[in-house]
């Protein structure tokens, strides 16, 4: 386990560093409509230098922001260095005299390791919120983090929901979940961390190249920033721009649909063609939702709703797509589309009598 230095002294509040992070903080939260002053926040602290940079940062301001703060922490028991890792921060948690939910999860090996530790991480955060009556669990992601995902999201052909990566605040497992350094660069958390006097720990798998993520850090975005040095700052800006383009698009899309749904799984497509593409695309997405949610593991649907979204532009002949799972969407005459059921096979005729 890597310990990383620290200053031995705090900085002023009037530290340029912690001034510019409070500034990205409030920015970050109070532009996606959430204030941070007033609440009760439970901190999830791996002990790494972006969740400790924020913890840290808060931890300064909790009286100015009338802030009440707590700390959550995970140990997955994947690496021999985890356990010294979750003694530096209960350590710390009990000379700050900050309140510690820990707990160590019990995996087994096998397929789906990473996303079933994530989940459970989750899943034990979200409950500690409910258990300490937190509004909010706060988490460490930066614009790097931010730039990664995007990246990523993007390589694998993902749309505009996807291709806007992490979200400032976000509400899911029965929890609300604010990112406050989603402006702030990794290298800028770890000084922040260290100028702040927060002890942390460098997670040896942040530098294991069997991991996807660590071959963007490592490699892709080092190349980006040769020509263009704040090509974080600028990959985060584009996500906020398509998280808003994207909240534009649901918008538009819902009041198309309440003026256009009718019985269950009928769709009134007239004059469509007069809506952009991406609205039409969005319309058949609410349609036929409930049989995507049905046929999950048979595949995507992508070709369909694009061959559907311009027939709804054309007009004229019926016609009918069969989605993965089965369903059925019939485009009628009378400018009706519709969602229909699977198929049931069809029935072998019984043989003679023997």
């Amino acid at each position: 386990m890597l310990v990383l230095p620290c200053y031995p002294r705090p900085v002023a509040v009037r530290d340029p560093r912690l001034a510019r992070a409070l500034g990205t903080i409030r920015r970050t939260l109070e532009g996606a409509g959430w204030e941070p002053a007033g609440r009760r926040l439970l901190v999830a602290w791996s002990g790494g230098p972006d969740s400790g940079a924020l913890l840290g940062t808060l931890r300064r301001v909790a009286r100015a922001w009338d802030l009440e703060l707590a700390v959550g922490h995970v140990d997955h028991g994947l690496r021999p260095e985890s356990g010294a890792e979750a003694e530096l921060v209960a350590r710390a948690c009990a000379r700050w005299g900050i309140e510690l939910r820990a707990a160590r999860l019990e995996l087994a090996r096998g397929p789906g390791l990473a996303d079933r530790a994530r989940r459970a991480r989750r899943a034990r955060l979200a409950g500690w919120a409910r258990e300490l009556g937190a509004d909010a669990v706060a988490l460490g992601h930066t614009a790097t983090d931010q730039a990664e995902t995007m990246l990523m999201h993007l390589a694998r052909g993902a749309g505009l929901r996807g291709a806007g990566g992490i979200r400032p605040v976000t509400r899911a497992d029965g929890a609300v979940w604010v990112r406050p350094l989603l402006a702030l660069t990794r290298a800028e958390a770890r000084e922040l961390a260290g100028a702040l006097g927060v002890p942390v720990v460098d997670d040896p798998s942040n530098h294991d190249p069997r991991h996807l993520r660590v071959r963007v850090r490592k490699t892709v975005l080092p190349a980006l920033r040769t020509r263009h040095p704040e090509a974080e700052r600028a990959l985060a800006a584009a996500a906020r721009d398509l998280q808003d383009a994207e909240d534009a698009l649901e918008l538009w899309a819902g009041r198309e649909w309440a003026a256009r749904a009718g019985r269950p799984g009928e769709l009134d497509v007239t004059g469509a063609g007069d809506l952009p593409r991406a609205v039409r695309a969005r319309l058949v997405l609410r349609l036929v939702e409930p049989a995507l949610r049905q046929a999950a593991g048979h595949g995507g649907p992508r070709r369909a709703i694009e061959e559907v979204t311009r027939a709804m532009a054309g007009g004229g002949r019926a016609r009918t797509w069969v989605l993965p799972g089965g369903h059925r969407l019939e485009l009628r005459p009378r400018n009706l589309l519709r969602l229909l059921p699977a198929r049931a096979p069809a029935e072998r005729s019984p043989g003679p009598d023997l």
